[in-house]
């Protein structure tokens, strides 16, 4: 066997050395390839690209877990005959690559949630089971999926006109800084508070369960289910927890470039691809652990679903793919709701003179709901007894400890950027407004979904000239009037718009295809003086922002990780020492700070609008000796409070603290503690033992 070995060596090596073909360059390439590896090796070696592994690996495994969840709703749309025989063009590859990333990202945040919730075994290592299935899953099916996928990877690359490179020019300026700060650690609010923080109290716990005292446990959280799943096993979380949501906006992108591209031509769809990456909210949302983007990817599949099964006389299949995405847009956020409402009413208002055929198509259309966002509903009955909490609690109430004060702060809180005008005079003025006060629709982190809004508010009315000629745009004229009006009368914060964002850019370009048909110039002086100053206003408000945020100092290596955490979040320091000097049999209640995702010591939190334990321990008690002794019989040894959070949030009183309460609180962290840390304004007590 090794003579066998070694003749097949020397045959290998002759027919490098004697080519057939006596290319003698052929041979000189080869010393010459390892000489440029040799001064690659060695100049990398001494100016390495900061992180370069590390990022490697994380783009490895996020395009692996991308891959996985595409296989395994492309199985399932093959298997029960999803995917309609029609002209396989690029356009067709595009929509049945994103349909399967759809099915596959909504099928694995509820496989999460059952294995989590129903399963009783420890949650990391059911979550460390189902990554190997899942992960695995492509090597078994590898055949099939080879054949069904790499022909569809295989796009060709044409030729560009000029338009058409200037246009993907303006795109690049967005989306490559948005690739880069998908790398920079998360800070977003929100995200370390609920987004995160959930999934990783979630997996501390061993379990999908109510939590007490966290209002969030009780929401739909897919997205979040998702990042459950990547914060259970993959290298770097929180990069690749960044990465997956800007391979959903991508998936977006390439969906409006597909859409347009069909309707119109190459250059228009490049256009709408430029405008999806050139939107300020877009960039910043693409990453950062905030949960709108999937919002806008589901409802964006549910609609064209929709369309696709009205193209093709109500068919049944894709109507129950129409309702199964909006169901999945629902779990990620009760406001997906919104886009599978309008669907239904679509669907009744077009077909109610074919009675029967109504039917059928609402039940195919119901059939999605009831199985995918079921399971949220139950969880909530079982555990709550409202389905849809914090909705509906006057009438049905919740198991949560609520006071009739916290609630109504909390609905309060829903409308903060509400206006006292009635909703046609708002729906009049609101491009004006947009334009000129932004931040009335969203201060604080909600400003990263604020700008970049006119352009399409100004330019989608225009498209209604063209309705006669292209009823589909009627249908996504009324679908996106009745979210924009639903969005206006109840939550008009710009961010919580995004789900609409997708049909706004695709109406946009409708529009100004619309006006290049004119006979006029128009359109180019449109474009002149309006379309092209604000995309260059909206990349400019990118990068001013980004100066604040500073997401590049990392990716870049201009910084590492720890200091940059340390410098842009007040409490990270602190939370550092808390873990390592906190053993597993100490416990210590936070107040004023909500960002919980970087604690990982036994904790209990305290949320602005969630019922506070402290706060009603802080009112009950006669005096603060009463106070110490039940936080000791409690076991907690240590408390926090950041004081700087406790008077942006509004004071002890926003977090359920009484005059009393307040008074035996002040005594208690007088005479009753020591302070053992101090650190911008973030002061650690521990409690005296008596």
């Amino acid at each position: 066997m090794l003579e066998a070995i070694k003749q097949a060596l020397v045959k290998q090596i002759s027919k490098i050395l004697r080519p057939k073909n006596k290319n003698w360059e052929y041979i000189l390439l080869i010393p010459y390839s390892i000489f440029l590896i040799s001064v690659g090796w060695v100049y990398f070696h001494q100016y390495p690209l900061p992180g370069f592994l590390s990022k490697l690996v994380s783009v490895g495994f996020s395009l692996v877990f991308i891959l996985s969840m595409t296989f395994l709703g492309s199985e399932l749309l093959h298997f029960f005959g999803f995917f309609p025989k029609r002209k396989n063009n690029d356009q067709n590859k595009i929509w049945d690559l994103l349909y399967s990333l759809g099915l596959g990202v909504g099928l694995l945040g509820t496989m999460v949630l059952l294995a989590g919730w129903i399963i009783p075994f420890t949650l990391g290592i059911k979550l460390k089971i189902l990554s190997v299935a899942f992960f695995l899953f492509p090597m078994v099916r590898f055949k099939a999926l080879r054949s069904r996928f790499i022909p569809k990877l295989r796009f060709k690359c044409p030729s560009l006109s000029g338009w058409d490179f200037l246009i993907l020019l303006f795109a690049s300026i967005g989306i490559i800084p948005s690739f880069i700060t998908a790398f920079s650690p998360i800070t977003y609010y929100d995200s370390l508070v609920y987004h995160l923080a959930l999934p990783a109290l979630y997996l501390e716990k061993g379990g999908i369960q109510s939590i007490p005292f966290n209002l969030y446990s009780h929401f739909p959280a897919l997205a979040e289910m998702i990042f459950l799943f990547i914060l259970a096993g993959f290298p770097d979380p929180e990069t690749c927890i960044n990465l997956f949501l800007w391979f959903c906006s991508f998936s977006i992108s390439l969906g409006l470039y597909s859409w347009v591209r069909n309707m119109t031509n190459r250059t228009w769809g490049f256009l709408a691809f430029a405008l999806w990456w050139t939107m300020p909210s877009v960039l910043f949302l693409s990453i950062g652990g905030y949960i709108e983007i999937p919002l806008a990817f589901f409802s964006f599949l549910a609609l064209r679903s929709f369309i696709v099964g009205k193209e093709n006389h109500w068919d049944s299949k894709q109507l129950f793919l129409a309702g199964l995405f909006g169901a999945f847009a629902c779990s990620v956020k009760y406001t997906g709701g919104i886009t599978l409402a309008i669907i239904f009413i679509l669907l009744v208002s077009t077909s109610w003179r074919k009675p029967n055929e109504t039917k059928k198509s609402i039940g195919w259309l119901c059939l999605g709901p009831i199985l995918f966002f079921g399971p949220w509903l139950l969880k909530n009955t079982i555990e709550i007894g409202n389905p849809v909490f914090p909705f509906l609690y006057n009438l049905i109430g919740g198991e949560v400890s609520w006071t009739h004060e916290t609630a109504s702060s909390y609905f309060r809180m829903l409308t903060e950027y509400d206006h006292q005008s009635s909703i046609f005079v708002q729906l009049v003025q609101a491009p004006w407004t947009m334009a000129t006060q932004t931040l009335r629709y969203g201060g604080g982190f909600y400003v990263l979904g604020d700008f970049g809004w006119p352009l399409f508010l100004c330019l989608v009315p225009i498209g209604l000239l063209s309705l006669n000629k292209n009823k589909n745009n009627r249908l996504l004229y009324i679908y996106l009037a009745l979210h924009f009006v639903v969005w206006l009368w109840t939550k008009p914060v710009l961010r919580f718009l995004m789900g609409g964002l997708p049909i706004f850019v695709l109406l946009t370009c409708f529009s100004l295809f619309t006006i290049s048909k004119l006979k006029i110039n128009y359109s180019k002086i449109l474009f002149s003086l309006f379309v092209i100053p604000l995309v260059l206003s909206n990349l400019f408000l990118y990068f001013f922002i980004s100066r604040d945020l500073q997401p590049f100092s990392v990716p870049l290596g201009f910084e590492k990780k720890e200091d940059y955490l340390n410098r842009r979040l007040a409490y990270y320091p602190v939370f550092n020492w808390l873990n390592t000097s906190l053993n597993s049999n100490q416990k210590i209640i936070l107040l004023g700070e909500q960002r919980t995702f970087h604690l990982k010591c036994n904790y209990l939190g305290t949320n602005l609008f969630a019922p506070s334990q402290l706060a009603k321990w802080c009112n009950s008690q006669a005096n603060s000796q009463e106070l110490s002794k039940l936080l000791q019989d409690q076991g907690f040894t240590h408390l926090l409070i950041n004081n700087g959070e406790v008077t942006r949030l509004g004071g002890l009183n926003r977090f359920g603290f009484n005059t009393h309460g307040v008074k035996v609180l002040k005594n208690f962290l007088r005479n009753k503690t020591s302070r053992i840390l101090e650190h911008r304004n973030i002061v650690v007590y521990q409690p005296n033992i008596s």
